[in-house]
């Protein structure tokens, strides 16, 4: 068994004056899937996550900041969360 996937990621924001802003990521993430069987009562399955090891980010949110000392009507800024960096996952199942 073995199996593969990938994912292309856009966003799209609307400011407070009616101004959109979108944002498409070039580079997508690539996840990978293999495993063998052993007989019917066990079986080994190793995931890997990002195999690219790609640096975007995973969401983008669009809001308007306003901390202490800053202006009153705030600052349009955007928020990313980074990709998780390369892992891996091993797994087993047995059957009794």
């Amino acid at each position: 068994m073995s199996g593969s996937r990938t994912s292309q990621l856009d966003i799209a924001a609307t400011s407070n004056e009616g101004i959109v802003i979108q944002k498409q990521l070039e580079a997508g993430t690539v996840y990978g899937r293999i495993g063998y069987k052993f007989g019917p009562r066990l079986r080994f399955e190793l995931v890997g996550f990002n195999l690219t090891d790609n640096q975007a980010s995973a969401i983008d949110y669009f809001y308007i900041l306003r901390l202490p000392g800053e202006p009153v009507g705030g600052i349009d800024v955007i928020h990313f969360h980074p990709i998780e960096s390369r892992s891996f996952r091993l797994s087993m199942q047995a059957t009794l």
